[in-house]
């Protein structure tokens, strides 16, 4: 187990979809767009989440390239454990997709996540 993996704990690493987010995305009292929620609240009680920058699957990525070869399970969890993060309301995830235009793998299913994203990214196939 790495940093993250006491982080995150085993509470929202299961979610539907693959997402850390467990909900709809938006931001509290405001609809995907943002509109009557100004980013959320930033109240006290928000839960807030290390969020990956740059994004995790990008940094995987990079290193596998440098690599010239598949990254072990090894390789990729000491990627994770060793990325740059910001703390962040869990809302913020699905703002972060948004604007890079892809969803970041779950840094508590990292291996298992980049396996199936380097199927499309590197390998060709989906």
């Amino acid at each position: 187990m790495g940093l993250l993996s006491g982080l995150f704990g085993a509470e929202d690493g299961g979610a539907e979809g693959g997402g850390r987010d467990g909900g709809s995305g938006s931001p509290p009292g405001g609809g995907a767009d943002g509109a009557g929620g100004g980013g959320g609240s930033g109240g006290a009680d928000e839960e807030l989440v290390p969020i990956p920058m740059p994004s995790l699957i990008a940094t995987i990525l990079n290193a596998e390239e440098s690599k010239g070869a598949p990254l072990t399970r090894e390789e990729v969890e000491a990627i994770r454990d060793k990325c740059p993060c910001v703390m962040g309301p869990v809302w913020m995830i699905a703002k972060m997709a948004e604007s890079r235009g892809y969803e970041d793998i779950d840094p508590e299913r990292a291996w298992e996540e980049w396996q199936e994203a380097r199927r499309s990214l590197v390998d060709g196939s989906a």
